[in-house]
Formats: structure tokens, sequence, C-alpha cells
């Protein structure tokens, strides 16, 4: 921070500039430990045919696959390490595990930031809703617990499409690349092979229905889940007199201070302070808590903070009619 500060910085010009320092060694943890996680779970997942340890291996698996997003997102701001060319590698084989290519989540990523709090986000689905009950609160977040979140989402990425275009041919959008396009395509065939070779033991024909339970429903229902409830919490509406999208009230960039388990199973790399991310989407993730720590009473808005994602919850909870 600048010396005596009085309000919140505008620019990265007015940051110390301690807060720009890659951590290489922070950076090589953070990809070391998610990966080796989820690497070691799916090892184990080789093994097991007990139904039990099936369904708890799964639960497992989609916790991992989340929290490959966190370095995977550092990668995307080039802010994980100080080579970008060590960024867009771990990127390509961290969201590779996901089954997405890389360059297209982080043009998507990039959008979020530029569209946050309107529907051309594409995160939008995740946060951009107004609930009247809390049924419809729970619907929400079920949903993606029980596959309605994978139908509208390869139905939004088709509507989407065209939409990017338009935003690419208006100058407000990434182009697209077809090197970009075949090295993804390539990246995640290579990953998902790779992983799939690990969960059948080899490709083994008898073994070969441990990748779509043990990659495929993890990611696609667990991941999904946690993905929504994390990013609602950052950015949706608790309380509609504050913010509220559908009426034009501020959007919201909320940092989540998180309890240790919290930190655990839902965010990770500092990623919950979110607030300041957004703030100074550049400044590396493993500067983001001193930052939120010392912005405190800086002019910061308490609606913009949090203590749990649990609390979150619960304040929309209350503050919601029980029904119609």
């Amino acid at each position: 921070m600048t010396a005596n500060p009085t309000s919140l910085p505008t620019s990265v010009r007015q940051l110390d500039p301690s807060y720009l320092e890659y951590n290489n060694v922070h950076g090589a943890i953070q990809v070391a430990i998610n990966a080796g996680v989820f690497l070691v779970l799916l090892f184990v997942a080789s093994r097991v045919d007990a139904v039990w340890s099936v369904a708890l291996l799964v639960v497992a698996i989609g916790f991992a696959s989340h929290r490959l997003f966190f370095p995977a997102h550092e990668c995307m701001h080039d802010s994980l390490f100080s080579s970008k060319r060590v960024n867009t590698a771990c990127g390509y084989l961290l969201v590779g595990m996901l089954g997405t290519p890389f360059h297209s989540m982080r043009d998507q990523h990039m959008l979020h930031h530029r569209y946050l709090g309107t529907e051309q986000d594409p995160g939008a689905s995740d946060y951009f809703v107004r609930f009247d009950t809390r049924r419809q609160m729970l619907g929400f977040f079920v949903a993606p617990l029980v596959g309605l979140t994978v139908l509208t989402r390869l139905g939004g990425y088709l509507r989407r499409f065209g939409r990017d275009r338009d935003l690419v041919s208006q100058g407000n959008g990434p182009r697209p690349s077809w090197k970009k396009g075949l090295v993804g395509l390539v990246s995640v065939v290579a990953v998902q092979g790779a992983l799939c070779a690990l969960v059948t033991r080899g490709f083994q024909v008898d073994q070969l229905w441990r990748y779509p339970i043990f990659l495929l429903v993890p990611v696609t229902l667990g991941f999904l889940f946690l993905n929504r409830l994390r990013m609602f919490s950052e950015h949706g509406s608790i309380d509609y007199s504050q913010s509220d999208y559908t009426t034009g009230l501020r959007p919201t960039t909320r940092t989540i201070v998180a309890s240790p388990l919290e930190r655990i199973l839902i965010c990770g790399g500092n990623f919950n302070y979110h607030n300041e991310h957004h703030r100074f989407p550049k400044v590396p993730g493993c500067h983001l808590r001193r930052m939120h720590e010392e912005f405190l009473g800086l002019g910061t808005d308490p609606w913009d903070s949090r203590p749990t994602y649990l609390r979150t919850l619960a304040e929309l909870w209350s503050n919601l009619a029980p029904r119609v």
C-alpha cells in the first residue's frame, strides 16, 4: 500500500509494488497439491469396487475437480507464475483435467470480468437470478446435482456462440483462432486419455465403466454444484434492497473470508478474497488476503464482504418468504 492511505486505491499504479510480485513456489505448490490430490483419488478409484466406496470417491473427486479451477484461474490471469508460458502450460493441463480447452475457459472468464452483473456475462446463469421463495432458492442450487445445469449449459453455449461472435465483431470480445482451437482439442484429448488410462488400468475393457463414473459424473454434477454455490455467494444478490440485477441495482463482487473447512472444500488459493480480485485481477492470489486486511476500513462497503459461505446463503434464506 502507499504510505498512510486514506482511501481505496483505484489503479494498479497506486498499489505497493510488492502486491504485483510473483511467487513461483506458491504457484508450484498450488498446482502440485490440487493436481496431486485429484490424481491420487483417481488412482484409488481404479482399485475400488464396493458401492459405498464408489459413491464416496465420486463425491471426493467432485470436490477435488472443483479445486483444480483455482490454480487454473490464476493461470488465466498470468498471475500464478512469473512466466507466461508456464502459466499457459499449467492452465492447459489443469483445465484439460476438467475436459475443457484452456483458451476457451480463459476467454469466457475474461468476458465474466468485463460483463459482470449483466446477462452478457457467461457465468450469469449461476448468479443473475431473483428468488421469490425459499423453494426457488433450493431448486436453483439442487439443479446441478440432478444434471439440469449440464443441459442448460449446453444450450447456453450454443446461444452464447452467436452472441460472442457479435461481441467479437464489435471489438468487445476475444477473436477465435483455429490454431488455439486445435491446440485446445488436442490438449483435452491427451489429458483425458491419460486420465482414462489411469482410472481404467490401461484401458482394460472391463474397467471402462470407471471413466464416466469417476470423471464425467463428478465434473458434470459435483463441480457445477460447487461452482454455482461459490459463484452465487460471491456475486449473487442476497438482499434485493441492496443489489438486484433484474432492476439494475449495483453488481456485487463479494469477498467471503471463509472458515478453515470452507477454504478446503469450496475455495482455494485465496480466491475467496473475490472483491479484491475483481478490483485488481492481475494481483497474484498469494497477496489477496493481505490486500483484504489492509483495505478494511479504507472506504470499503460492508456489502462487499461476508464471514463465511454458509452465513451468506443463510442470510439470503432468511430474507426470502417460506412459500408463495
